[in-house]
């Protein structure tokens, strides 16, 4: 069985995406299997149709999202492989809609060879300036994970990620690295007041020398004003994410969320879902660092 996974945590921004974005994915296919991982605080937000976009919910264990700093999402993400029965599992960030049926992406993600797939943005070795190569310069990256210099690195955005039940490994080893001792302090931009999964999934994916790359399009960002217009974007990418702050993603697109989530909810005769603006003030990456 194949499904998706989301993960709402501690602040009401993320449960509320978070039903948001299962409701996207039920408005496309109701026969996708989604499960919800949440530390409970959903409860306070959801009324009866937020559940009934849920086929599981399930609780995470307290020592799976804290670390010795205190609340770590980067943890949760990286143990959210415990909480999958599904034997190929699409991850997707809460703060995202999908625009199609996701089905056709399961399958092409299921049909290729390797365990773990994300959105590759970058890549290159320790003299190159390499794109989205954001958490720590080359020289402490190559250094932390002992890699070799002739070594190339592939950076991601995890705002979607997937991988198959095999790849239990590999997680294990990104939450060693996790524990391993690279500061806050080393950080070349901070995030949230805490450490980035992003740098611990690219740095372990770079010593077991694992491409995650897709060749076909996924998800769209709207960090900058697209020639396209949305039905062309509705077309051509599977999601559309609200990543980063408050303001990372052009207006234009932050009221196309709010569009979507209307005509979805009122497809099925609701008017009943959570307005973008709200979750973008409430985001993890606003903390002070």
């Amino acid at each position: 069985m194949n499904g998706v996974i989301i993960l709402s945590l501690k602040k009401s921004a993320y449960y509320q995406a978070a039903a948001n974005l299962a409701m996207s994915i039920k408005h496309f296919n109701k026969n996708i299997n989604i499960t919800l991982v949440s530390d409970g605080g959903h409860n306070e937000h959801f009324r009866s149709e937020h559940y009934s976009y849920f086929d599981w919910i399930k609780q995470i264990d307290e020592l799976d999202y804290n670390d010795d700093y205190g609340f770590s999402p980067a943890l949760a993400k990286i143990n959210i492989y415990k909480y999958s029965t599904y034997d190929n599992t699409l991850y997707i960030d809460s703060d995202t809609l999908v625009l199609k049926d996701i089905q056709p992406l399961l399958n092409k993600l299921v049909s290729l060879n390797g365990n773990f797939y994300s959105n590759v943005l970058g890549s290159g070795g320790f003299n190159d300036d390499i794109r989205y190569q954001a958490w720590a310069t080359n020289e402490k990256l190559w250094d932390y994970f002992k890699l070799k210099k002739e070594q190339n690195i592939y950076t991601f955005n995890t705002s979607w990620f997937f991988f198959r039940k095999k790849t239990e490994n590999f997680f294990k080893k990104t939450y060693n690295n996790y524990f391993g001792g690279f500061s806050k302090l080393d950080l070349k931009n901070k995030w949230g007041g805490s450490l980035p999964d992003e740098l611990f999934f690219y740095g372990t994916l770079a010593q077991l020398e694992i491409n995650p790359s897709v060749d076909f399009d996924v998800c769209f960002f709207g960090e900058n004003v697209d020639s396209r217009t949305f039905e062309e974007l509705e077309s051509q990418f599977y999601m559309f994410t609200l990543y980063g702050g408050r303001s990372t993603v052009r207006l234009i697109y932050r009221e196309w969320y709010d569009r979507l989530c209307h005509m979805m909810s009122a497809s099925n005769g609701l008017n009943n879902y959570f307005k973008g603006h709200n979750i973008l003030q409430q985001k993890h990456v606003n903390n002070a660092n």
